[in-house]
């Protein structure tokens, strides 16, 4: 909704307030995952009992999880800064996709063997198969992706792919705000003083002299309020730091 600009100027501390968005949507798509397992041990016969569940890994995987998401959604806000209209389809493209490579559904093996390191590529198809160990381990069983691996080798790899993916996605985003930033003050119109409106030359005060009628200068204008202040000292950092 083109709101980026006028939330990055205004007199808010912006980490803060993407902080509370985060968390928000974090909240609510736990109460969701929360309805989900509800619905599959009341109506599905969905057999999970506390008493068997691996806690430290699952507290350990939830964890490294829940940074990877993060990175992984630092790249699409990165791209979602240069589409203009319609940038929800992104996160339901990116779901998707998730879903069909990551074997959520299904194991990687019905995928046809070209398709396969996709899954092998992402970080989620790793943390997915950790979680389906320590809360199911015998329906783990069922999908023999990983049988091989062990559950150190299966964090070893998520951190490893979700340290690669965090560089990726930093750089990403660090140049798709740049480029985001170009556009928007390219599109923006600019205000510029002329500097005869705010100070006046010799040939001026010779021709006011000898046109007393004639209407002064009008005064400079006042100082900018504080926001736009700091937006213009926010402006300069985000010039000087980038290439």
């Amino acid at each position: 909704y083109k709101t980026l600009k006028y939330m990055y100027i205004a007199p808010i501390n912006m980490p803060a307030y993407l902080i509370g968005r985060g968390v928000a949507n974090f909240l609510v798509g736990s109460i969701s995952v929360m309805i989900t397992i509800v619905i599959g041990v009341l109506f599905l016969h969905v057999s999970i009992d506390p008493a068997i569940i691996n806690w430290p890994l699952f507290l350990v995987s939830l964890l490294i999880g829940v940074v990877m998401l993060a990175i992984l959604g630092l790249s699409l806000a990165g791209v979602s800064l240069l589409i203009v209209h319609n940038v929800w389809f992104i996160g339901d493209a990116v779901g998707g996709a998730l879903f069909l490579f990551s074997g959520a559904i299904f194991p990687l093996e019905i995928l046809p063997s070209w398709l396969r390191p996709v899954g092998y590529a992402l970080p989620v198809t790793y943390w997915l198969e950790l979680l389906r160990r320590s809360l199911v381990g015998h329906i783990a069983e069922a999908f023999p992706t990983f049988q091989s691996l062990t559950n150190l080798q299966l964090i070893g790899i998520l951190i490893g792919l979700a340290f690669a993916f965090g560089v990726l996605s930093f750089f990403l985003f660090r140049r798709c705000f740049f480029l985001c930033f170009l556009r928007e003050s390219s599109a923006s119109p600019s205000s510029t003083t002329a500097s005869s409106s705010t100070s006046s030359s010799p040939e001026d005060t010779v021709s006011r002299s000898a046109n007393p009628g004639t209407r002064p200068p009008p005064p400079p204008p006042p100082e900018a309020p504080r926001c736009f202040r700091r937006a213009r000292a926010r402006i300069s950092r985000l010039r000087s730091s980038f290439p």
